[in-house]
């Protein structure tokens, strides 16, 4: 049992609840929201956090300060501005590994949460893939369903950390996601 920040807040049940719902989307037990036809910038901002918000009231507004920079870029840039995210997180995930600030995928768990980025859930890791959830995710969680995955950020960081703890080439592929109707962001990784 993980309490957190002597909150009383058991971390692991938390995502093993998660976990649960995630795993009922995966099987289809849970059908995805429907897709918006329209949705305007506002609607992006949305947050659903419950445990990030229970650590900080101000949650909402770090939500919204990132996802107006994310998307006023997308609006402003364009289609390439998911590689420019991409390559952030990616940049980061090499950083703090080389720093000594991340050695595994627990650190980068608690990475994660100290930086209000997600939930991070590894449910598999082998040689050829690892499957990881983020939940709560800064950039999706609440999010309507707008057809597309929006999680580029998180995905270079996984990809940049991965890379440089295992010195494999890689590719991460974020199949499920707030953007697409989820409850969650779903990334396989795998080892080229």
């Amino acid at each position: 049992m993980v309490l957190w920040g002597g909150l009383g807040i058991n971390l692991d049940e938390i995502i093993q609840n998660y976990r649960k719902i995630a795993l009922e989307e995966i099987e289809g037990k849970r059908a995805p929201r429907e897709k918006v036809s329209n949705y305007r910038l506002t609607d992006l901002y949305a947050s659903n956090r419950p445990y990030f918000s229970s650590l900080s009231n101000d949650d909402p507004k770090y939500v919204v300060l990132l996802r107006g920079m994310r998307y006023g870029h997308e609006r402003t840039i364009g289609p390439m501005v998911a590689n420019i995210w991409y390559q952030g997180g990616h940049r980061l995930g090499h950083a703090i590994v080389s720093s000594g600030r991340v050695k595994n995928l627990d650190d980068l768990k608690a990475f994660m949460i100290e930086h209000k980025i997600g939930l991070l859930d590894v449910l598999e890791n082998s040689e050829d893939s690892t499957k990881i959830n983020l939940y709560e995710c800064i950039a999706c969680s609440g999010i309507p369903n707008i057809g597309k995955a929006v999680c580029t950020f998180e995905a270079g960081l996984i990809a940049g950390v991965l890379e440089k703890l295992t010195g494999k080439n890689l590719r991460v592929v974020e199949k499920y996601c707030h953007g697409l109707g989820h409850s969650f962001c779903g990334f396989e990784v795998l080892y080229i």
